[in-house]
């Protein structure tokens, strides 16, 4: 699976392949401006195969001076 950061519908981050218990990626997106943040996620079966679930959990928007906000998922 793969996970998406989009901004006012715009993917503004995205995650290379994840498996199953692997860690967690950090995604670092420019979310300045921005006034609907979606987090997605999206597997890469077949369009026939069972859905892919998946879990946001931990996730947080972080913000270092001078730099875009982070968003992360532990």
């Amino acid at each position: 699976m793969r996970f998406y950061v989009y901004g006012d519908g715009k993917l503004l981050a995205e995650s290379a392949p994840v498996a199953f218990g692997a860690r967690a990626p950090l995604l670092k997106a420019d979310v300045r401006g921005v006034k609907l943040i979606e987090l997605v996620v999206r597997g890469s079966q077949a369009a026939d195969a069972s859905p892919v679930v998946a879990t946001w959990g931990d996730a947080r928007l972080t913000h270092a001076a001078g730099s875009p906000a982070t968003v992360q998922r532990r």
